[in-house]
């Protein structure tokens, strides 16, 4: 059976550009981003606000997947996604929660240091 993966070219092209980072920094982060990022879609992690909130810290949050809008934010924190709803993107913005791309955490941190990947 052929392995399943990602088709979209968006996210084909982000892992790419994590692949180059591991083999620039061999960091464990990049590593164990791209496991996330290289399952089906079926699979991909999706992670309540409610949960992050849970986590937040002076770290910020990486979700290698969708983050949805259950739960309440109760402080600002720093958080980057594959993709939001439309619900929990308003709810983030309204709780002055930085919420970014993957592509846009990698031009900013491409050392990958302070984060942690909740899934």
């Amino acid at each position: 059976m052929k392995k399943s993966g990602p088709t979209n070219p968006v996210t084909q092209d982000l892992i790419d550009n994590i692949e180059k980072l591991y083999k620039k920094d061999k960091a464990p982060f990049w590593k164990a981003l791209l496991k996330h990022l290289g399952r089906s879609t079926r699979i991909r992690a999706e992670v309540n606000v409610g949960k992050l909130a849970k986590y937040a810290g002076k770290e910020i949050l990486v979700v290698p997947g969708k983050v949805l809008a259950m739960g309440e934010v109760t402080k600002p924190f720093k958080v980057a996604a594959l993709a939001y709803s439309d619900t929990a993107k308003a709810k983030l913005d309204a709780s002055k929660v930085e919420a970014m791309s993957l592509d846009d955490f990698i031009r900013k941190s491409p050392k990958a240091s302070g984060v942690k990947i909740i899934v």
